[in-house]
């Protein structure tokens, strides 16, 4: 809340205001070393440590007044403030240079964290709403809300910070529709003062108009296009639900192997004839043991492979 400029008796929308800064523990390395859980529910798990991004910069960069995303915060910046140049941490090292990571946008679960500040940023800029002095934030709890309005339009952004489903009210200005600005989806809306049920981690970006961003989705087929990548495993590490996708040159017969780090095929998920470009398999790995695996994509006379996660 002190990032909100009301709250310093400033008349005006001047404060920049930030989650986390040079002089600040980075957001993805507190999550992932002492994150909470709940079930299989895990911060400290790197992908859910990413939507949490996500959710914070959705409750931060609507809030009127200029922001400041530290050192790559849009990919999830994992490396500590006191990281040292031989991999310790240590205060002694605050000042030193960090590792420069632009390999993170080649990762889609971080580039996704990009592209939703990227259309959280684009709107902020466009529209007036994000201007006005008209609004109000409640970040007391653990379901965070935010109001914004102007005659033209109102927003209302939620997000459960929890790390168990928590039943919160939104506070919608009005009954009707409302949309949600980064998934396409809308919810009808009869009571202001019914609650709806949120699972952790969960948040939304609602307006009272259809404004819709661009497709903050990244699939497999996406990603490889806009990362020029051959082969990829995603996600990586995964839980039980694995996507393979690789380029296939010419059509003939591929097989797809699941190996373990001795070599041994534990699993074929795919012997078959694919056409020309971007295919992709689906592997359902839930009987299959935790732990460090590789992907082999055998076509014609060429095999890759690539290393695979799974994990809780």
């Amino acid at each position: 809340s002190w990032g909100v400029y009301t709250s310093r008796g400033w008349s005006q929308p001047r404060l920049v205001s930030y989650a986390e800064s040079h002089d600040e523990e980075r957001m993805m390395y507190k999550n992932i070393n002492f994150g909470n859980s709940n079930g299989s529910y895990d911060i400290q798990n790197v992908n859910t440590a990413l939507q949490r991004q996500e959710m914070a910069h959705a409750l931060l960069i609507p809030i009127p007044g200029p922001k400041m995303i530290w050192q790559f915060g849009e990919l999830g910046y994992d490396y500590s403030i006191n990281y040292c140049s031989d991999g310790s941490i240590n205060e002694d090292c605050r000042t030193y240079a960090k590792p420069v990571r632009w390999d993170y946008r080649d990762i889609p679960q971080r580039y996704r964290v990009y592209k939703v500040v990227s259309a959280l940023n684009q709107i902020k800029k466009s529209n007036p709403i994000f201007s006005t002095t008209d609004f109000d934030i409640d970040l007391a709890g653990m379901g965070k809300r935010l109001h914004l309005n102007t005659p033209e339009l109102k927003a209302t952004v939620v997000g459960n910070f929890n790390v168990i489903p928590i039943n919160m009210t939104p506070g919608f200005q009005h009954t009707g529709t409302w949309y949600d600005y980064l998934s396409g989806n809308s919810v009808e809306v009869s009571n202001v003062n019914s609650s709806l049920n949120y699972a952790p981690g969960e948040y939304h970006v609602y307006f009272d108009q259809p404004i819709f961003a661009e497709d903050t989705a990244m699939n497999v087929e996406d990603a490889m296009q806009v990362f020029g990548l051959d082969f990829m495993v995603y996600p990586n590490p995964a839980g039980e639900q694995v996507t393979i996708g690789f380029r296939n040159d010419h059509h003939q017969k591929v097989q797809i192997d699941i190996l373990d780090l001795s070599g041994k095929c534990i699993e074929t998920i795919s012997n078959q004839s694919l056409s020309v470009g971007i295919q992709t398999i689906d592997w359902n790995a839930a009987g299959v043991a935790r732990g460090m695996y590789m992907v082999r994509v055998t076509n014609g006379q060429q095999s890759i492979t690539r290393p695979l996660i799974l994990s809780e």
